[in-house]
């Protein structure tokens, strides 16, 4: 009998262990409010992403480094790391500046989308934050209007 006890509390010691090292998914709200070229060649594009981040909990986030793809239009267009360390407050909010790269065939793919007559670039950045060793994982999606004079110029 007590073998049978320890067996199972051994199986199912992972399943309850795992719990204690996720982070709710909801914690962490990103928000894309810029994005910069920095540097341009022939084969890749450097950008610069401004990000808000906010912080709907009651105890402040120390987050120390961030992995992260951006989707324009539901393809891959850059992607970035960082090793920048902020910390969110409490119910509050910071501005992190994210650098990314992207190939020109990336680009190449969105000017072509302009021409088929879309009128705005849904984006989504995807990707998670470290805080203390556990993962924060976000997902920000929005979309952006393309003003009437550049689909004209795209025509």
């Amino acid at each position: 009998m007590n073998r049978r006890r320890l067996l199972s509390v051994a199986l199912a010691l992972p399943f309850a262990l795992s719990g204690c090292a996720t982070i709710d998914s909801e914690a962490l709200r990103v928000t894309v409010t810029s994005v910069s070229i920095v540097e341009t060649t022939l084969l890749e594009q450097r950008y610069l992403l401004r990000v808000r981040l906010q912080n709907p909990g009651d105890r402040p986030m120390a987050l120390d480094g961030f992995v992260y793809d951006l989707v324009l239009n539901g393809r891959a267009f850059a992607r970035g790391v960082s090793d920048q360390q902020v910390v969110v407050p409490r119910f509050g909010e910071a501005l992190v500046e994210l650098p990314a790269v992207g190939g020109t065939g990336s680009v190449i793919r969105q000017v072509q989308e302009f021409g088929s007559g879309r009128r705005q670039v849904d984006y989504q950045l995807v990707g998670r934050a470290n805080e203390g060793g556990s993962r924060v994982r976000f997902d920000a999606r929005g979309e952006i209007p393309i003003p009437k004079p550049l689909l004209d110029l795209a025509k």
